[in-house]
């Protein structure tokens, strides 16, 4: 072995010992997480929390931020009557706590420390409003952000304009894996990341696709450059409405920097069973969602194999999301960044409609709106 060989793969020693990651010959140890909770100068104050969707991310949210220490889950809404009885008992709610309509829940409520939309995506925005109206200054919207662009960057303004946070439930930037292998990349323990693979299993593109878009970004720290969508006629209803349209396909988007990423959701697929697949110029990192672990490959074709910190339950990963938020740290996916997700879902469809021709992004705003509805 050459002395530089000796050099480089010490230096990457290094920088593992750095991400504080016990490693040993058969795998990578951690202890296990702290629970979550608020942080800086308001950690011991209570905090109340109110949450409109009693669909099942809704009540997800719920069941994860009753476990939040000084946080209190102030109100529930939703228009469906059976749905919110439901959620009502499963969580243990008072009726009193419990609303039919948004509007009355923050008029009773007053200005909550925080509202999560957990509504289907055409809602987000119009609710996100009501919120910013009522005075709120903490805004989470579940994914994707709307359904239109041109809504989304108007809320941005409004929401920047009342010196409210908005934040979108891309939750991968949250997960403190994912945060670990972008630890990992930013420490150069694969080089520069070049390409990301990503096979989602079936999948739909607004609902599924679109995190993976994010966590493009993520990764690369950069923003798409052009975008091409494959997509599939859509031959059953949707199963939250026939209203909704979101197709299953693939897609491939280059990025500013030049990287390159390919994102395949098809139909033709097993059930959703994820795989991430990371490489950088001198190695590589594979995300396996479905067996909860990861992998880091270096320059020797050495591997570590890491075991996930913690599950990707949306009732596990809300409190860490929750906390951040309120804790008011800039890390997370902030509404700029759901806005940007959003741009590459209408820019896969604009493609897709155009037989697969690159559509160049950022998109001009005749382009924004496409006249679907997202689930």
């Amino acid at each position: 072995m050459s002395n530089f060989t000796k050099k480089v793969l010490r230096n990457l020693r290094d920088k593992i010992r750095s991400t504080k990651l016990e490693i040993g010959e058969s795998g990578l140890g951690k202890p296990a997480p702290s629970p979550p909770r608020v942080k800086g100068a308001s950690a011991d104050r209570a905090f109340r929390v109110a949450v409109v969707g009693a669909g099942n991310q809704g009540i997800a949210q719920c069941i994860g931020l009753k476990s939040i220490k000084g946080v209190e889950l102030a109100g529930l809404a939703d228009v469906n009557a059976a749905k919110l009885d439901a959620a009502s008992e499963r969580l243990r709610l008072a009726r009193t706590a419990c609303f039919s309509d948004a509007s009355k829940m923050l008029e009773e409520l007053g200005a909550v420390d925080l509202f999560s939309v957990a509504t289907t995506s055409p809602y987000h925005v119009a609710l996100g409003r009501l919120a910013l109206q009522a005075g709120v200054k903490r805004i989470l919207l579940e994914k994707p952000i709307d359904n239109s662009l041109a809504a989304a960057k108007a809320f941005q303004k409004e929401a920047s304009g009342e010196g409210a946070a908005v934040w979108v439930n891309h939750s991968r930037r949250w997960m403190l894996d994912y945060r670990a292998v972008k630890r990992c990349i930013d420490r150069g323990m694969i080089g520069c990341p070049r390409s990301i693979t990503i096979t989602i299993g079936k999948g739909e593109l607004a609902m599924h696709a679109s995190h993976y878009f994010d966590l493009c970004r993520y990764i690369f720290n950069s923003d798409a450059a052009w975008g091409r969508g494959f997509l599939e006629p859509i031959k059953t209803p949707n199963q939250r409405g026939a209203e909704y349209e979101d197709p299953s396909g693939y897609c491939l988007f280059t990025f500013q920097n030049g990287a390159r990423a390919f994102v395949d959701f098809s139909s033709d697929l097993s059930d959703k069973d994820p795989i991430v697949t990371i490489k950088g110029t001198t190695g590589k990192i594979v995300v396996d969602e479905y067996n909860w672990f990861w992998t880091v490959q270096d320059l020797a074709h050495r591997v570590w194999k890491v075991p996930f910190t913690e599950t990707m339950k949306s009732s596990v990963v809300l409190p860490r999301v929750v906390c951040s938020i309120l804790s008011d740290e800039t890390e997370g996916c902030s509404v700029q960044d759901g806005i940007a997700a959003l741009e590459m879902v209408v820019a896969a469809h604009l493609s897709h409609r155009a037989g697969g021709t690159p559509v160049h992004l950022p998109l001009s705003e005749h382009e924004y709106d496409l006249g679907l509805t997202f689930p």
